[in-house]
Protein backbone atom coordinates (compact mmCIF):
# COMPACT_ATOMS: atom_id res chain seq x y z
CA UNK A 1 0.00 0.00 0.00
CA UNK A 2 1.45 3.38 -0.84
CA UNK A 3 -0.11 6.32 0.43
CA UNK A 4 -0.13 9.41 -1.92
CA UNK A 5 -1.35 13.15 -1.48
CA UNK A 6 0.21 13.37 1.87
CA UNK A 7 -0.52 15.94 4.98
CA UNK A 8 2.65 16.84 6.77
CA UNK A 9 3.60 14.25 10.06
CA UNK A 10 1.15 14.68 12.66
CA UNK A 11 1.19 13.37 16.37
CA UNK A 12 -2.09 11.57 17.85
CA UNK A 13 -3.35 14.20 20.28
CA UNK A 14 -6.13 11.15 21.00
CA UNK A 15 -6.66 7.91 20.01
CA UNK A 16 -7.98 7.83 16.04
CA UNK A 17 -10.29 5.60 14.83
CA UNK A 18 -9.39 3.86 11.86
CA UNK A 19 -10.22 0.38 9.63
CA UNK A 20 -7.94 -1.92 8.15
CA UNK A 21 -8.75 -4.72 5.65
CA UNK A 22 -7.77 -8.03 6.90
CA UNK A 23 -7.69 -11.96 5.05
CA UNK A 24 -8.16 -15.24 7.15
CA UNK A 25 -5.06 -17.75 6.12
CA UNK A 26 -4.43 -21.14 7.70
CA UNK A 27 -0.35 -21.27 7.61
CA UNK A 28 1.80 -23.97 8.67
CA UNK A 29 3.77 -23.90 11.97
CA UNK A 30 6.59 -26.14 12.79
CA UNK A 31 6.82 -28.92 15.62
CA UNK A 32 10.12 -29.16 15.66
CA UNK A 33 13.13 -27.68 13.93
CA UNK A 34 14.68 -30.67 11.37
CA UNK A 35 18.26 -31.15 10.39
CA UNK A 36 19.14 -30.26 6.74
CA UNK A 37 19.43 -34.03 4.99
CA UNK A 38 17.20 -35.33 6.93
CA UNK A 39 14.50 -38.18 4.67
CA UNK A 40 10.70 -37.02 4.77
CA UNK A 41 7.80 -38.19 3.67
CA UNK A 42 4.67 -36.51 2.75
CA UNK A 43 2.20 -34.48 0.86
CA UNK A 44 2.93 -31.18 -1.14
CA UNK A 45 0.25 -29.40 -3.47
CA UNK A 46 -1.93 -33.06 -2.97
CA UNK A 47 1.19 -35.30 -4.54
CA UNK A 48 2.66 -37.89 -2.44
CA UNK A 49 6.04 -37.51 -2.36
CA UNK A 50 9.78 -38.37 -0.70
CA UNK A 51 13.19 -36.56 -0.40
CA UNK A 52 15.97 -35.07 2.06
CA UNK A 53 14.82 -31.07 3.65
CA UNK A 54 17.23 -28.64 3.40
CA UNK A 55 17.63 -25.40 5.66
CA UNK A 56 19.00 -22.48 4.03
CA UNK A 57 18.53 -18.64 4.87
CA UNK A 58 15.59 -19.50 7.40
CA UNK A 59 13.68 -21.51 5.31
CA UNK A 60 13.07 -25.15 5.20
CA UNK A 61 12.82 -26.75 1.58
CA UNK A 62 11.49 -30.43 0.45
CA UNK A 63 13.38 -31.87 -2.30
CA UNK A 64 12.07 -34.47 -4.14
CA UNK A 65 12.37 -36.39 -7.48
CA UNK A 66 8.54 -35.42 -7.81
CA UNK A 67 7.70 -33.14 -11.04
CA UNK A 68 5.43 -31.39 -9.76
CA UNK A 69 6.84 -30.37 -6.90
CA UNK A 70 9.09 -28.18 -8.79
CA UNK A 71 8.89 -24.72 -6.73
CA UNK A 72 11.52 -22.32 -5.13
CA UNK A 73 14.40 -23.75 -5.66
CA UNK A 74 17.49 -23.84 -3.07
CA UNK A 75 21.01 -24.55 -3.72
CA UNK A 76 22.36 -27.88 -1.97
CA UNK A 77 19.21 -30.31 -2.92
CA UNK A 78 20.72 -33.91 -2.11
CA UNK A 79 20.93 -35.42 -5.21
CA UNK A 80 17.59 -34.60 -5.98
CA UNK A 81 15.69 -32.81 -9.02
CA UNK A 82 12.95 -30.35 -7.59
CA UNK A 83 12.58 -28.42 -4.23
CA UNK A 84 9.81 -26.95 -2.63
CA UNK A 85 9.91 -24.26 0.42
CA UNK A 86 7.60 -24.36 2.74
CA UNK A 87 4.31 -23.04 2.36
CA UNK A 88 0.50 -23.29 2.67
CA UNK A 89 1.03 -25.95 -0.27
CA UNK A 90 2.54 -28.07 2.60
CA UNK A 91 -0.15 -30.40 3.20
CA UNK A 92 1.58 -32.98 5.14
CA UNK A 93 5.05 -34.17 6.52
CA UNK A 94 6.73 -36.69 8.90
CA UNK A 95 9.92 -37.38 9.41
CA UNK A 96 10.89 -41.34 11.26
CA UNK A 97 6.69 -40.96 11.77
CA UNK A 98 6.77 -37.61 13.69
CA UNK A 99 4.63 -34.78 12.48
CA UNK A 100 6.65 -32.02 11.37
CA UNK A 101 4.06 -29.41 10.41
CA UNK A 102 0.55 -28.11 12.13
CA UNK A 103 -1.65 -25.79 10.84
CA UNK A 104 -3.09 -22.67 12.66
CA UNK A 105 -6.35 -22.10 11.31
CA UNK A 106 -7.99 -19.07 10.28
CA UNK A 107 -5.28 -16.54 10.94
CA UNK A 108 -6.19 -12.69 10.26
CA UNK A 109 -3.06 -11.54 7.99
CA UNK A 110 -2.97 -8.58 6.52
CA UNK A 111 -3.65 -8.41 2.40
CA UNK A 112 -0.28 -6.86 0.84
CA UNK A 113 2.19 -8.03 2.88
CA UNK A 114 0.33 -11.31 4.80
CA UNK A 115 1.61 -10.25 8.28
CA UNK A 116 0.05 -12.26 11.34
CA UNK A 117 -1.71 -10.09 13.33
CA UNK A 118 -3.93 -10.48 16.95
CA UNK A 119 -6.95 -8.15 17.80
CA UNK A 120 -6.14 -6.24 20.96
CA UNK A 121 -2.26 -5.78 19.93
CA UNK A 122 -0.54 -2.98 19.54
CA UNK A 123 2.02 -3.17 16.37
CA UNK A 124 4.57 -0.95 15.12
CA UNK A 125 6.57 0.34 12.21
CA UNK A 126 9.16 2.80 11.33
CA UNK A 127 7.44 5.33 8.73
CA UNK A 128 9.43 5.42 4.93
CA UNK A 129 8.63 8.60 2.96
CA UNK A 130 10.32 8.07 -0.63
CA UNK A 131 11.16 10.85 -2.51
CA UNK A 132 7.81 11.41 -4.87
CA UNK A 133 6.62 11.86 -1.14
CA UNK A 134 4.36 8.79 -1.11
CA UNK A 135 4.46 7.05 2.04
CA UNK A 136 5.82 2.82 1.14
CA UNK A 137 6.38 2.11 4.73
CA UNK A 138 4.23 2.32 7.74
CA UNK A 139 0.85 0.64 9.07
CA UNK A 140 -1.14 1.78 6.74
CA UNK A 141 -5.28 1.92 7.46
CA UNK A 142 -8.21 3.54 6.11
CA UNK A 143 -10.41 6.86 7.47
CA UNK A 144 -13.22 5.34 6.85
CA UNK A 145 -14.73 1.68 6.51
CA UNK A 146 -14.25 0.46 2.99
CA UNK A 147 -17.30 0.16 0.94
CA UNK A 148 -16.36 -2.13 -1.22
CA UNK A 149 -15.73 -6.08 -0.58
CA UNK A 150 -12.65 -6.60 -1.95
CA UNK A 151 -11.25 -8.87 1.41
CA UNK A 152 -13.59 -10.34 3.43
CA UNK A 153 -12.39 -9.07 6.62
CA UNK A 154 -12.48 -5.45 8.19
CA UNK A 155 -10.73 -4.91 11.44
CA UNK A 156 -11.89 -1.56 13.04
CA UNK A 157 -8.46 -0.32 14.61
CA UNK A 158 -6.76 3.03 16.91
CA UNK A 159 -3.80 4.96 15.66
CA UNK A 160 -3.25 5.47 19.52
CA UNK A 161 -2.30 8.80 21.30
CA UNK A 162 1.18 9.96 20.68
CA UNK A 163 1.22 8.09 17.88
CA UNK A 164 2.97 9.82 14.55
CA UNK A 165 1.01 9.59 11.11
CA UNK A 166 0.22 10.88 7.90
CA UNK A 167 -2.98 11.07 5.87
CA UNK A 168 -3.66 11.20 2.47
CA UNK A 169 -4.94 8.76 -0.19
CA UNK A 170 -4.67 5.27 -1.56
CA UNK A 171 -6.52 4.03 -4.30
CA UNK A 172 -8.58 6.86 -4.22
CA UNK A 173 -9.83 6.43 -0.52
CA UNK A 174 -8.65 8.14 2.29
CA UNK A 175 -6.03 6.30 4.45
CA UNK A 176 -3.62 6.80 7.22
CA UNK A 177 -0.09 5.72 7.95
CA UNK A 178 1.25 5.27 10.93
CA UNK A 179 4.02 4.32 12.96
CA UNK A 180 1.59 2.41 15.45
CA UNK A 181 -1.65 0.55 15.00
CA UNK A 182 -3.63 -1.50 17.71
CA UNK A 183 -6.17 -4.03 16.01
CA UNK A 184 -9.68 -3.65 17.96
CA UNK A 185 -12.29 -5.97 16.75
CA UNK A 186 -13.56 -7.28 13.49
CA UNK A 187 -16.40 -5.72 12.42
CA UNK A 188 -19.57 -7.73 10.98
CA UNK A 189 -20.53 -6.77 7.58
Amino acid sequence: MCLENISEKRVAEEDIVCYKYLKVESRPKLNFVPKSGTAFEGRINRIDCTGKITRENGKIYFCTNENNIDGKDCKKKWGYKYSWVLDQCVMFITINGKILIDYKENQFVTPYQRVIVEMGKTYRSEIEVNKRNQIEQALHSYVNIPEDEEFSHIAKCIIPKGATYYEGTFDGKRSYASNKLKYINIIEQ
